[in-house]
């Protein structure tokens, strides 16, 4: 019973990772620098055989690799659903549709029943609801992250959000200004000339 308690097994995968670091740090002298040679060695390997070139895209791999499983994967799966129907969850049982589901959500009529569409309400009120969601959380999140930095002296925070917003504002006056040429036809882009 003491047995099925303790689980010694992390611990040989420790002792063999420590003497692995330990065989390739002997070269290294002072304390401090053997220890980090100790625990670092998989990352020293990496650098020694491929460069420092490729070091930050070993760092960025695991972020990238859960980022796209929870959010590119999910995303390419709502797509396929969207183009298909069925009840399965599974692709190959369910039928292609192309944009039929689409056609459904704005149709006045049901396809299949042709009674009263209620689907495009429902539609509808969930675009409403994120776009709420959006003008509400987004600048909520920045006032606080901003009042945060200036309570923190944070002044790269302070920085990089002020240039945020310039960048927005610059790019909404551009398109301001493109739009109220073709809004209104006495204004051209000839730079005064008539």
């Amino acid at each position: 019973m003491a047995s099925n308690l303790i689980n010694t097994e992390w611990l040989i995968y420790l002792v063999l990772y420590l003497s692995i670091g330990y065989y390739f740090s002997r070269d290294t002298q002072g304390i401090l620098n053997k220890m980090m040679s100790i625990l670092g060695w998989p990352i020293e390997i990496t650098q020694k055989l491929s460069g420092t070139k490729y070091i930050p895209y070993l760092f960025l791999l695991p972020n990238m690799i859960i980022f796209g499983l929870f959010t590119f994967a999910p995303l390419g799966v709502n797509f396929g659903f969207s183009a298909s129907d069925g009840m399965s969850i599974m692709f190959s049982n369910r039928e292609f549709s192309g944009f039929d589901n689409v056609y459904r959500i704005f149709s006045d009529t049901q396809i299949d029943t042709g009674l009263e569409n209620y689907q495009d309400d429902k539609f509808y009120a969930s675009l409403i609801n994120t776009f709420i969601f959006v003008i509400f959380q987004v600048p909520v999140m920045i006032t606080v992250a901003l009042f945060t930095a200036v309570n923190d002296n944070d002044f790269p925070l302070l920085q990089g959000t002020v240039f945020f917003f310039v960048i927005i504002f610059v790019i909404f006056a551009l398109l301001a200004d493109l739009l109220y040429t073709i809004i209104d036809p006495r204004v051209r882009l000839t730079g005064g000339e008539k």
